[in-house]
């Protein structure tokens, strides 16, 4: 016989029922294996040193085999044989298996065929039946005898059937006591797919039994006790087959406990398991910054969705829709945890908070893909059971992350507040070294750098609110999908354009403040103002150029907060936002009342800036005294008194008051070249300047044409074209602003001093305010009050 047909022996001390019912003695079945073994090396010859030692060593000596190598050789030999023969067989084996996965489908389409002509034929033989008995009824005694004969076979037969039955029975009763020895002796020896199948057998067994019968009670509690033994004796382990990702030992488990009915134990305990490496990751991450940690987590995630749709899923639960039941059971754990610890960190920056929920949602849409079947799917190599997990995991994540949402708005407001707050020690830094380094000297000319270093400044304070602006939108948009565009239009409002034109309109008028200050400390005396003709009202056009760029700034704030929202796009879509994620971004209404005050501060600076000149000749006007009685003649008059101003009685204007309007009158072509190189700053909001209209008073909304004015009327060149061009709109509103602005200052200020001097000259004071009033309507900012008191106080 040869090692490859010679029978394999049962396991030591297993049931194996012979011909005649009788069991095997295992001493027998070992002295076969030795004789069996002393047959076939009897003819092995072994070198004569061999020393035998332990008790198959000695009976093989006897035998007269002296020495063990030789047999180790040929036990080698043989399991070589037998392994080419396993694997022919498996070659074989999956060759058929081929063959019937093509031949099934034809088979199963017969087999339906033939049950269809099967059932025809039992209702052709159903028929032919019936017309056999209404043919063959009795008509004789010896045919009812046969018929009488013919039911006693019949329930003999019966009879026979239920004997057999009740046979059955009791072999079952009676291996009931060996139940407990039996299944504790496989799951000793690890034999654990043999105990369930044992235990589903005696649970079949007692279900044809009385279940009140007081012995199948207690037979029912011993397969309870033995089940639970079975899945205590399965479970370290199937938890250490799932975690080396063995999925032969996993289907195993899986079989075991699905025969003795505990496959939710197995779903549980696989779930757990599968779990624990994610759980790892995520308590291990939580030390570190919310990005990192929720990162650590997607990661984690990722991996194990991976593993599952790819190697485990289709093997162990057959098909691959058990990993969206893995991930939802394992966020449905996680999520606990990670609401504790986003609570945690409600006060980290928004930021943070806004890139963790995009790296979740990235995550998603991986995890999205890994979950969409492409194609049709494989048949299962196992049975597909069904189980009670939830597969709704998105709401997992949503919920972690909608305290946040609801409360999106105050969470905005805070982090811009803070973020705009942090910016203001660095602002305040700057311009203290401003005011420092272009102030550090005496003198006008200084001015023209500060001015222009703060216009820079106030540029880049636009230009950082602006980059604010758009990270609240990218982050409105990431973090919302834009369901909370209302929210952030606020939010903007209150926490970042009204600090930003805070800031704005006070730097702007600060430095308005402190030129004027510097103007007034640095005056030469009033009749050096006054009387010098190098002291007429010339203005420092490079400083008028710095300024302008302030205009500019109260421009770019304006176009800041106008800007359309629609450009704020995401790359992706979050599969964590909501439906409204894909309407269209809002537009932004833009806080008119705020951009008004920087604009309104932009033209005060620049008023005065070009109004400097003017303000000092005013000034020195008031304090000069001109406008005095002058005192009685002195006898003889020195040669020293030859100068002596215009007399009192004379209604010409005195010459400080000439120098000032013809300085009037030069502003147009001054300022012309100016307005028209730097007209779109000019021309922004300029129905806002202060008395750009007549009869008002202030800035207003009203938008009235005005009259123009340009050098070209003054100097009575007739061009209509030039006239109604921008240019000389806009020069027309800002001569007339500067006019009346110069003005104002004359009736709310000076004259209401000079009347209360009880020595003041009516009439020379008259003659001034009627002349100057005069220069004023030739620039279209004529006013009607100082008039109406130049004549009123006149001769």
């Amino acid at each position: 016989m040869s090692p490859l047909s010679t029978p394999t022996p049962s396991h030591s001390g297993a049931e194996a029922p012979s011909a005649a019912g009788a069991m095997i003695d295992p001493n027998e079945a070992l002295t076969d294996r030795v004789a069996w073994l002393q047959a076939h090396l009897a003819t092995v010859q072994a070198p004569a040193d061999a020393k035998p030692c332990g008790p198959w060593s000695q009976r093989l000596t006897d035998a007269g085999i002296l020495s063990l190598e030789p047999l180790l050789q040929e036990l080698m030999r043989l399991h070589t044989a037998l392994e080419e023969r396993r694997a022919d067989v498996a070659t074989k084996t999956t060759f058929h298996m081929q063959q019937a996965t093509q031949v099934v489908p034809h088979a199963v389409t017969q087999i339906q065929r033939v049950a269809e002509e099967t059932k025809r034929l039992r209702q052709e033989m159903h028929a032919a039946q019936s017309s056999y008995q209404e043919v063959c009824k009795p008509t004789a005694p010896e045919r009812a005898a046969s018929a009488a004969t013919l039911d006693h076979v019949h329930r003999l037969a019966r009879a026979k059937q239920h004997m057999q039955v009740a046979r059955d029975m009791l072999q079952a009763v009676d291996a009931w006591s060996l139940v407990r020895t039996n299944v504790s002796a496989l799951l000793a020896d690890k034999q654990y797919l043999q105990a369930a199948e044992r235990l589903r057998h005696v649970e079949a067994s007692l279900a044809p039994f009385d279940a009140a019968s007081a012995y199948v009670e207690r037979q029912r509690r011993v397969h309870t006790e033995l089940v639970h033994a079975l899945v205590d004796a399965v479970t370290p382990s199937l938890v250490r087959a799932v975690r080396d990702l063995n999925v032969h030992d996993i289907c195993t488990f899986a079989d075991v406990l699905t025969q003795v009915g505990q496959a939710p134990v197995f779903d549980t305990l696989y779930t757990a398991t599968r779990a624990e490496s994610v759980q790892a990751a995520w308590h291990e991450a939580q030390s570190r910054s919310m990005p990192d940690a929720i990162e650590a987590l997607g990661i984690a995630l990722t991996r194990l969705v991976q593993q599952e749709v790819a190697v485990l899923a289709p093997a162990v639960w057959g098909h691959g829709a058990f990993a969206v039941l893995l991930l939802a059971t394992t966020l449905a754990n996680v999520r606990p945890s990670l609401a504790s610890y986003l609570q945690s960190h409600r006060t980290a920056p928004l930021p943070d908070l806004v890139q963790a929920f995009t790296q979740v949602g990235h995550h998603a849409q991986a995890w999205q893909a890994l979950l969409t079947p492409h194609g049709q799917p494989p048949p299962p190599p196992r049975p597909c059971r069904v189980t009670t997990l939830s597969v709704e995991w998105h709401a997992w994540l949503r919920d972690a992350f909608q305290p946040f949402q609801h409360t999106y708005r105050s969470l905005e407001e805070r982090y811009l507040a803070h973020a705009w707050h942090a910016t203001e020690p660095n602002f305040e830094s700057r311009l203290g070294r401003i005011w420092v380094t272009s102030l550090g000297h005496d003198g006008a000319a200084a001015w023209t750098p500060c001015v222009g270093h703060v216009a820079d400044l106030l540029h880049e304070q636009v230009a950082l609110c602006a980059t604010m602006r758009d990270a609240a939108l990218e982050r409105m948009a990431a973090f919302t999908g834009g369901a909370c565009a209302a929210d952030v239009r606020a939010a903007l409002t209150s926490a970042l354009y009204e600090p930003c034109v805070q800031r704005l309109c006070t730097t702007m008028d600060t430095v308005r403040t402190r030129f004027r200050q510097h103007m007034r400390s640095s005056a030469p005396p009033a009749a050096h103002v006054l009387h010098d003709d190098h002291m007429d009202a010339v203005h420092d056009w490079d400083l008028v150029r710095a300024g302008v760029q302030l205009l500019a700034v109260a421009r770019a704030a304006h176009e800041l907060v106008q800007a359309p929202t629609d450009s704020v796009r995401r790359t992706s879509i979050n599969v964590l936002l909501p439906a409204t994620s894909s309407a269209p971004a809002a537009r932004l209404d833009a806080p008119d009342v705020a951009m008004e005050r920087v604009t309104w501060a932009a033209h005060q600076l620049v008023l005065e800036l070009i109004l400097a000149a003017f303000r000092r000749h005013l000034e020195a006007y008031r304090v000069h005294g001109a406008w005095r009685r002058p005192e009685p003649a002195p006898a003889a008059p020195s040669a020293a008194d030859a100068r002596v101003p215009v007399p009192s009685f004379s209604r010409s204007p005195t010459e400080g008051m000439v120098r000032l309007g013809e300085g009037l009158l030069n502003l147009p072509r001054l300022l012309e070249s100016l307005v028209e190189r730097e007209l779109p700053h000019f021309a922004f909001q300029v129905d806002l300047l202060p008395w750009a209209h007549e009869d008002e008073g202030g800035a207003r909304l009203v938008r009235r044409e005005a009259r123009a004015l340009s050098a070209q009327l003054l100097t009575q060149v007739d061009d209509a074209a030039s006239a109604a061009s921008a240019t000389d709109h806009v020069l027309s509103l800002w001569l007339r602003s500067l006019t009346r602005t110069l003005l104002a200052d004359l009736e709310g200020d000076v004259l209401p001093h000079l009347v209360q001097q009880a020595d003041y000259d009516r009439l020379q004071l008259a003659a001034d305010v009627d002349y100057l009033s005069t220069m004023a309507s030739a620039l279209n900012a004529s006013s009607a009050p100082l008039r109406e008191w130049a004549e009123r106080t006149g001769p």
